[in-house]
């Protein structure tokens, strides 16, 4: 059968609205939750420790609060030991009433300690020059009232099942304002213990490579957020391109980039949005 040029191009732009209709109203949707084993010497011999790790929610008329609430309840189901949540709470150029954002981030409070780091999104330079919070201690206050512990270049010890955590909490790397010397500087010493990093952009490895921690836990990359098949993902905010999205090793480390859960403009290609279940093994 002869093709025309005519019903060539009427076929390549049904193709094309139709892939961007799936991308807007379906697959930003259509949530991911992956699991993950973490290798981490320390915990040989232990039973694991479950992990829910959480970033870019871009709360927006994208991605409203109603589909945030369906990815706490999702990571909820998986009954992590403890929440890590890694920045980009809100999307810039847009008008938020707070209050709105409460009881939905106190739910995730609620289903596990939580704790947190801001994005390049949530306020500092970058936001700010682009119509965002110029104040961090906006969304920082914000999560701290809900139930969560916000780490700002500073460290925590607990345990889970007699295993010793210290986690570590810097500033988004485009916001500036990371201060590793201040933020490992009461971390506390023992073989017994891992230690893991909550860094929105992973990209900030480089500045804290000479401190000691096993596993980063980063966002920001969206995983890519639109990608195509055999070519991946056209643009990725990060310098770092072998990091964008997954568990990858960067020497004798560990940094895991999950795709997050919200987008910019709504839209998703062949990268779903993810709640990543992280089990120390």
């Amino acid at each position: 059968m002869r093709v025309t040029r005519r019903g060539f191009l009427w076929t390549t732009a049904a193709a094309s609205f139709n892939a961007v209709m799936y991308g807007y109203c379906w697959e930003s949707k259509w949530l991911e939750l992956t699991h993950t084993s973490v290798p981490v010497a320390q915990t040989s011999g232990r039973n694991p420790v479950r992990i829910l790790l959480l970033s870019d929610l871009h709360w927006s008329p994208f991605d409203p609060l109603d589909f945030l609430k369906s990815a706490f309840e999702l990571g909820g189901y998986e009954k992590p030991d403890f929440v890590c949540l890694t920045g980009d709470l809100v999307s810039v150029d847009n008008e938020y009433d707070l209050n709105e954002y409460r009881p939905v981030l106190k739910f995730l409070a609620d289903l596990a300690p939580t704790y947190a780091v801001l994005g390049n999104h949530d306020g500092g330079k970058w936001s700010f020059e682009r119509n965002g919070f110029a104040d961090e201690s906006i969304m920082q206050n914000l999560l701290r009232d809900c139930g969560m512990k916000v780490l700002v270049n500073q460290s925590v010890h607990f345990s889970v099942r007699n295993q010793g955590f210290n986690l570590t909490g810097v500033p988004d790397l485009w916001a500036g304002g990371i201060d590793p010397e201040l933020a490992f500087a009461d971390l506390k010493a023992g073989d017994d213990a891992i230690n893991i990093v909550l860094a929105h952009n992973p990209d900030t490895k480089e500045l804290l490579g000479g401190f000691d921690w096993q596993l980063m836990l980063s966002g920001h990359t969206h995983g890519g957020q639109i990608a195509f098949p055999l070519i991946g993902a056209p643009y990725v905010p990060v310098r770092d391109k072998r990091f964008v999205a997954g568990l990858n090793r960067w020497d004798e480390r560990l940094i895991y980039t999950t795709r997050g859960v919200g987008s910019l403009y709504g839209a998703r290609f062949y990268c779903r949005p993810e709640v990543s279940i992280l089990d120390i093994v």
